[in-house]
Parts: structure tokens; sequence; C-alpha cells
């Protein structure tokens, strides 16, 4: 068999250090223009291909050896004040998720507000390279459809969601669609007949109308009628869902986590003790809540994802916009909690919230 060329080979025919030439393949910024276009048309001649197994060996030592700094990433936010992202549950665990693994890696997240003292794009661009950052975590964006302008040639940058439209990027996200149906089909399968899930619009605007379909999906699966159990809402009104609650009598009601936080003590005032009277499935259970029954969304794990991917590409030198976008989803855990009793169940439960009222 013929012998395949190696490292020293190219560095040979380039006429540079072997270890020139692993860094000028990966595309290191300590590498010079000039000379990382010779070395790869040098590799091009030869035909040189990188050794997978190989490569996984030395990634599988670089990370045996950690902690050792490497770079910083930055944690790119584009709310109205500096830590307003940190009012979303999800986004802190997302955030949670992408420290712990970029320090696990050597690297350091780096907080850095978009917005701080007007910052132009370009102002932006040149901050973060006087920081040294290589690679940009961008979080979920206040509102859907959101733009964002930077001289993205220097950068390696992964999103989260479906929020920013402009540039499309790489993108780590929550399989809505599937868990809502999955959550929906296994309601059915414990015998419940007649859910009603309230949603924002807004919120389901964010996340590409995912939440509606997936319901649909899921009734229809089930073979339930979707047509009024659907009820978006341009402005929650906690209230006025207990009357129609009350009116309508669901057996189970689906709804996000900060819905819930505000119903639930209207539900027990209005006498619709949960679980007891009224089952409550919670399509976005925050990372470590317990209480609530529904869909576990593993903020974290999206979060520790996306940084094993902005990592790859700071390692290759894989920097601007991606030709190819490519999306990965993690599709949410169904949790019972404390909040759904299957119809026609003798466990007896307390109801979770006692003798509270609503405030005046």
């Amino acid at each position: 068999m013929e012998r395949l060329p190696t490292i020293t080979d190219v560095a040979r025919e380039a006429g540079v250090h072997h270890s020139t030439v692993s860094r000028a393949l990966r595309r290191h910024p300590s590498i010079p223009e000039r000379t990382r276009v010779r070395v790869e048309e040098a590799a091009r001649k030869l035909g040189y291909r990188p050794d997978p197994l190989l490569s996984a060996l030395a990634n599988r030592k670089m990370l045996a050896d950690a902690p050792v700094y490497r770079a910083t990433l930055a944690w790119l936010t584009n709310f109205d004040t500096a830590r307003g992202w940190a009012a979303r549950e999800h986004i802190r665990g997302y955030h949670a998720g992408a420290k712990a693994r970029a320090e696990q890696l050597g690297f350091v997240l780096d907080e850095i507000w978009s917005r701080e003292s007007g910052q132009s794009s370009a102002g932006l661009s040149r901050l973060l390279r006087a920081r040294g950052i290589r690679g940009i975590l961008l979080p979920p964006q206040p509102v859907p459809h959101t733009h964002i302008q930077l001289d993205w040639d220097g950068f390696a940058a992964v999103s989260f969601g479906s929020t920013l439209t402009r540039p499309r990027l790489h993108t780590i996200g929550h399989d809505h669609y599937r868990s809502l149906a999955k959550l929906v089909r296994h309601l059915a399968a414990i015998g419940f007949r007649s859910p009603a899930f309230y949603y924002e619009q807004a919120i389901d605007e964010r996340v590409d109308g995912t939440w509606a379909a997936g319901f649909r999906f899921g009734m229809e699966k089930a073979g339930l009628p979707s047509s009024r159990a659907l009820h978006p809402l341009r402005q929650p009104d906690p209230d006025a869902i207990v009357a129609r609650l009350k009116k309508e009598k669901p057996d189970v009601i689906l709804v996000n986590y900060s819905l819930w936080l505000e119903l639930a003590p209207r539900l027990e005032a209005a006498g619709l003790h949960v679980p007891s009277k009224l089952s409550v499935a919670v399509v976005t259970v925050p990372d470590g809540k317990t209480e609530p029954g529904g869909i576990t969304e593993n903020a974290r794990l999206m979060g520790a994802m996306a940084v094993d991917v902005i990592s790859g590409l700071v390692q290759r030198g894989d920097y601007g916009l991606p030709q190819r976008p490519f999306r990965m989803v993690v599709e949410g855990e169904y949790t019972a909690g404390k909040t759904i009793l299957p119809p026609g169940s003798k466990a007896k439960q307390r109801p979770l919230i006692r003798g509270k009222k609503r405030a005046k």
C-alpha cells in the first residue's frame, strides 16, 4: 500500500516546523496568513488528510490535562439591561450549563452586554478582539426576528433558540414540537380526555409556532379534538383563565412555567385544588424543579452542547458565518411531578397550596 503523507511531510514541503503545520491547518490566529496559505497549498499538493483517530486521541489527552486556560468565550447578550437575560429561568439554565462545560474544557466564559456604552457593531467587534475572544455564544434574544450586526469573519458563533433571524448561525435549541406532542400523548395514555393548552402568543412566536403545532399533532395522534383546546393569549390574565376553567371544566391544563406560578394561588382560592380537582402539566419545567409535572427542557445540557460546538469551531479555526448552518435540538423529558394526578386515581394528594389567597 502507498504510504499516506504525514504532518512531517507537509512541514518539509512548506519549509516550516511540524507544529506550525498543525496550527496552520486549524487556522490558529498566531499563524500569519501567508504561512497558513503556504501550508494549505502543501497539504493539498501532497494529498494530506488528518487522521480522525489521532485527532480524537489528542483531544482526549487535552481534556485529561485540563483545566488549562485556552481562550475566552463571550456570553453576548442583547437585553435592555446587562443582566436582563437572567430574569428568564431557562436562559439561566443555558448559562449554567455553558459555564460549567467551559470551565471543564479550560475556557473562560465572559459576560458581555452588546448595548453597553452605546456600542456600535464596529466598536463591539473591536472590544471582542481586544479581549482575545474568538468564540461567541448568543442566548435567546429579548424579541423574535432579531438582527445582529458584527464583523463575523473573525469569530465562531453559536446561538440558542429561534429568536435570532440574521445572521444564520449554528443553533442549539429545545425540540418544542416533539416535546409538546410527547406530553399530550402521555397525558392521553394515562386517562386524560379533555386537555386545554393556555399559552402566550408571543412565546409561541419566539419558538416558531412549535408549541401550538406540537400540541395539535399530539392531540391528533391521541384521537382527541384540538379545535377548542388551544387558547392563545395576547396578554395572560390569570383571573380570566380561572373563570374559563370553572366554566369549561377540562381535566388537565397545559401552561408554561411563569404562567403556572401566577395561576397556582388563584386556582387554590377558586377551589380548583391541584392536583385533586385539576391537574396541571407545565410545558417548560426548569432544571431542578421537582414540584411541577410536565416537560423538563434540559437547559443545562443545551448550554454544555453549545460550548462543545464552539470549542470545536475555535480549535479548527472555523471562523466566520457558516455556509450551511446546522440546528441541534434536544427533546424534553416527561416528569410526573406533584401537579398531575391521573383521572380515577385513588391516590390521595393534598393541595399544593393551602390557605393562600390572592393578594389584593
